[in-house]
């Protein structure tokens, strides 16, 4: 029977069902990636098993790495956010002077039921 909480990695010829000890590492890379998938789920880098992994286990220098690479990340984030931003800012002002909407000129624009007696 293989169980989540085994670390046992024998590797030498093992007899029964269970051969080689289970990859709980492993498995929960491919679960992540999997829901992903399965979901359209955009995971956030600092979300992932890896980098959680890592700045739990891990050595200094990895640390450091996935730090950066977390930093990048967001960066790419905010300039991602800041072209949508423009881009729909531009889309509703075109739609602001495009509407007919309160116009002066005419009194209530397209509202005339609400025109001054």
């Amino acid at each position: 029977m293989i169980s989540p909480m085994a670390t046992a990695r024998d590797h030498r010829k093992n007899k029964g069902a269970a051969k080689g000890g289970f990859d709980r590492n492993g498995f929960f890379r491919k679960a992540d990636h999997a829901f992903d998938a399965q979901f359209g789920y955009n995971r956030d880098f600092k979300e992932t098993f890896d980098y959680c992994y890592t700045m739990k286990n891990g050595t200094h220098d990895e640390r450091a790495k996935f730090i950066e690479m977390a930093i990048k990340a967001e960066k790419a984030e905010q300039i991602q956010k800041l072209a949508i931003e423009k881009s729909t800012g531009a889309i509703k002002e075109q739609e602001i002077e495009r509407s007919p909407g309160l116009n002066i000129e005419r009194g209530m624009g397209q509202y005339p039921s609400l025109q001054p007696f």
